[in-house]
């Protein structure tokens, strides 16, 4: 599997870094960017928490586009005034 970041999306809020140090870390600008393409349970936490969509878990066989479009539960529970505490939690 191969981790990416897309620096576009990424605001540098630091949910995957706190959620999952062993695969992101900031760079120079204060965003995100991957250390390590282990995918864990906390990488698919970071993942999941990440408010802006910028994270993407990419399988050899099943490419998985960057979440967001409306058809997803997490960006139905965006539009409902989630914050991004609230996501924390869920991860948590």
């Amino acid at each position: 599997m191969k981790l990416n970041v897309d620096q576009e999306k990424c605001i540098g809020c630091g949910a995957c870094v706190a959620i999952a140090p062993e695969n992101f870390d900031f760079d120079e600008e204060g965003l995100s960017k991957v250390i390590s393409d282990e995918v864990t349970e906390k990488t698919k936490s970071a993942e999941e928490a990440c408010p802006v969509y910028a994270i993407l878990i990419d399988a050899e066989s099943n490419v998985k586009q960057f979440p967001g479009d409306k058809s997803t539960d997490r960006q139905d529970k965006k539009n409902d005034d989630y914050t991004d505490e609230d996501i924390l939690k869920e991860a948590a």
